[in-house]
């Protein structure tokens, strides 16, 4: 299934309310209200780790990809809908059907249990280990060592153990017109190899990979100088990974 424009999704939601020309008009004013409502309305989602992968603009256009995949169509179009039934006098006159709320909030709830974020239970450190599974070298490690769990957010990046992945940082809605970034430094944890670390596109955004070496919750900070800043005033970001072992419970 192709990927709906913003503007689309908009428009599911207006079939959704049925309006369609034939009883009311969604105007331009009422699309750009619209499509402020949809960027708030994922954004509120995110914030409720509901990650369904939307482009977020600091000017939204209704002509843009919206990054959506189908499976999540309906979920947008029946809350959007909700959303916006007050504009046309739904909520009043000319009540919400059922079958849309119900709609809403079932697609809701399954959209949140497909992006569900959970950390994982870990075995206290009083268990042992159990046979066969302590460690015979230097130490004997009897009892499951504690791994720090990783921060649950859509920002927060999944990476294999001992796999490697690329990954962009990106500036350019930080910087300002004209403004690149000159130099910058990245210091990771020790879960956490980075290599080919580079700046590129216009200078206004840090290339690198990186490589999972340890389980659980890493992260790297990226520190950047720009043509504008010194470094006493240039910018840092935490970036959180989740190092996994899809064949490991521990």
């Amino acid at each position: 299934m192709a990927i709906k424009t913003k503007g689309e999704h908009i428009n599911a939601a207006h079939d959704e309310l049925r309006i369609s020309g034939l009883t009311v008009n969604a105007d331009p004013a009422s699309d750009g209200a619209a499509l402020t409502k949809l960027e708030d309305m994922v954004d509120e989602f995110e914030g409720r780790n509901i990650c369904i992968n939307y482009a977020f603009e600091d000017t939204p256009n209704p002509a843009t990809s919206s990054g959506v995949a189908g499976k999540y169509n309906n979920m947008i179009a029946t809350n959007l809908a909700l959303r916006l039934a007050p504009r046309f006098g739904k909520d009043t006159n000319k009540p919400i059907s059922p079958i849309l709320r119900t709609q809403a909030i079932q697609s809701l709830a399954n959209a949140s249990a497909l992006t569900a974020k959970i950390n994982r239970t870990r075995y206290p450190e009083r268990q042992p280990l159990g046979s066969g599974n302590t460690y015979r070298w230097n130490r004997w490690i009897r009892f499951y060592r504690d791994k720090p769990n990783p921060v649950i957010s859509c920002e927060t990046e999944e990476l294999a153990l001992n796999s490697i992945a690329s990954y962009i940082a990106t500036w350019s809605d930080w910087l300002n017109e004209g403004e690149t970034i000159t130099s910058f430094e990245i210091v990771e944890t020790d879960g956490l190899e980075i290599t080919n670390a580079q700046i590129q596109n216009s200078a206004t955004e840090i290339f690198y990979n990186a490589k999972g070496v340890k389980c659980g919750a890493q992260n790297i900070n990226i520190s950047i100088v720009t043509s504008e800043t010194t470094p006493d005033n240039a910018d840092t970001r935490i970036i959180h990974f989740n190092v996994i072992d899809n064949l490991s419970t521990a």
